[in-house]
């Protein structure tokens, strides 16, 4: 996810969220990210079905926290 106007300046300073992000190179990892312009956080789980079944993710967005 990013913003439709980068009001803060293009990216990285502006931010972007990837709820799910799968990359060839690991194929039996999803990874979850925030980027901002102080650095990136973020954490990967292993699947060993990623691409063989249907998966629902999620992001839960409060004013103190994402989860």
């Amino acid at each position: 996810m990013m913003p439709t106007y980068s009001v803060h300046g293009g990216w990285l300073k502006s931010g972007e969220i990837d709820i799910m992000e799968h990359v060839g190179y690991m194929p039996d990892k999803v990874h979850f990210t925030v980027h901002r312009e102080k650095g990136s956080l973020g954490t990967a789980i292993s699947l060993s079905d990623v691409t063989a079944d249907f998966h629902v993710y999620a992001l839960e967005w409060s004013k103190d926290k994402l989860d």
